[in-house]
């Protein structure tokens, strides 16, 4: 879509969501809103009506918080990331952490969420958003789940395989097809139990990419 129409439906859907909602804007608030939800827009391989009503949506409720926890060091974003920390030290504390390990935890997530945020779009809540960062670093730590990024290439196949420090091998390889990108969003590989996995292994990001991960994955 070109920049001027995706422009111009950003201004219907901000403006249909400040009637549909009863949002006080001024003409000048509104054109605010849209200037400020544009660029995220842009990010959308698929520019539907309801993708950018979710943006919307998401940035009113969440934009002015996003824009404080990008500035730690001020008083509101301080004072943000304080409550976050609060929020997953309960967390941490139902997953019965210990309190070294629960604070070394909020350390890590709180570096990868500040990281995270510089490209946060507004897709999803924050709060659904940090959580997610929450829980994968929190499996990390478990050391149960390994994670690798792919090149995203027309084409690009992949199998996942397993190895333990005797050389011992599992592979999963879709039953001779191979896996291909996007083609498991929420789906489980199984893998043989494969014992003394130890350290991270760089991945191969050639056509048929290796995947070296633990016996059970999340794709």
């Amino acid at each position: 879509m070109e920049r001027q129409a995706l422009h111009e439906l950003c201004h219907q859907v901000v403006q249909a969501l400040v009637h549909e909602q009863g949002w006080s804007l001024t003409p000048s608030g509104l054109q605010d809103l849209v200037e400020a939800i544009f660029p995220f827009a842009q990010h959308l391989p698929d520019p539907t009506l309801q993708a950018l009503r979710i943006i919307v949506l998401n940035y009113k409720l969440d934009g002015l918080m996003v824009q404080q926890m990008l500035m730690p060091q001020s008083a509101l974003g301080n004072k943000s990331w304080a409550e976050w920390r609060t929020h997953f030290l309960k967390i941490a504390s139902v997953k019965e952490l210990a309190a070294e390990d629960a604070e070394d935890l909020v350390q890590t997530v709180y570096s990868e969420a500040l990281k995270a945020l510089l490209t946060f779009r507004f897709q999803s809540r924050l709060n659904t958003y940090l959580v997610a960062i929450f829980k994968v670093e929190l499996r990390r730590m478990g050391n149960d789940v390994w994670e690798g990024q792919l090149p995203n290439q027309p084409g690009l196949e992949y199998f996942v395989q397993a190895v333990d420090g005797g050389g011992n091998v599992a592979v999963q390889d879709n039953k001779g097809h191979y896996f291909i990108l996007g083609e498991q969003p929420s789906s489980t590989i199984y893998l043989p139990i494969i014992l003394g996995i130890s350290g991270r292994l760089p991945m191969d990001s050639s056509t048929k990419t290796t995947l070296f991960l633990p016996s059970v994955i999340k794709n």
